[in-house]
């Protein structure tokens, strides 16, 4: 072969490796894919008795991403389980804490910026204040022709007007 030839032969081979890896995961099952599996369970007030009934999860405890994540590795432990089934349960566990783990992390930066949105609202007030209070100041200073004296009052009673304001 030329080594154009191996060169397009790489390059094919690359750009398949890469489409496999970067192969989209399925979509979400439907429910009528959820209906054509020949299962027991069709809804969610099915699935709660089910796992009660099979002692599968707490009984009478919340149903938590956590609480569901513990049932499956339960159900894992099984030895009439083939290797493969075992690893996939264990893969969707993994994924479900992560999921948790991202929720969490989310829900805590969302509480933390409001807090510091609500202590910084009167500081950004104050410093709007200042800013507006400086902004007269400087225009009193290029539009009067007062003596130095004169200035200086007015200064004071502009920003003692201000600090009343807070």
């Amino acid at each position: 072969m030329s080594r154009d030839r191996l060169g397009a032969a790489a390059a094919t081979r690359q750009a398949t490796a890469t489409r496999r890896s970067c192969t989209p995961l399925p979509p979400e099952p439907t429910q009528e894919l959820e209906r054509t599996l020949h299962s027991e369970v069709h809804n969610a007030v099915e699935a709660r008795e089910y796992l009660a009934k099979h002692l599968l999860v707490v009984l009478d405890a919340p149903y938590t991403l956590e609480a569901l994540r513990s049932t499956l590795l339960h159900i894992a432990q099984s030895t009439k389980l083939p290797k493969s089934i075992v690893n996939g349960i264990h893969a969707v566990s993994i994924l479900m804490a992560d999921i948790e783990d991202d929720r969490r992390s989310s829900d805590l930066a969302d509480r933390v910026l409001s807090k510091v949105e609500a202590k910084l609202e009167p500081v950004v007030q104050q410093i709007t204040l200042a800013a507006t209070s400086i902004d007269a100041v400087f225009t009193l200073l290029l539009t009067t022709s007062a003596t130095p004296t004169n200035l200086i009052v007015k200064i004071e009673v502009e920003y003692h007007e201000t600090r009343s304001y807070t």
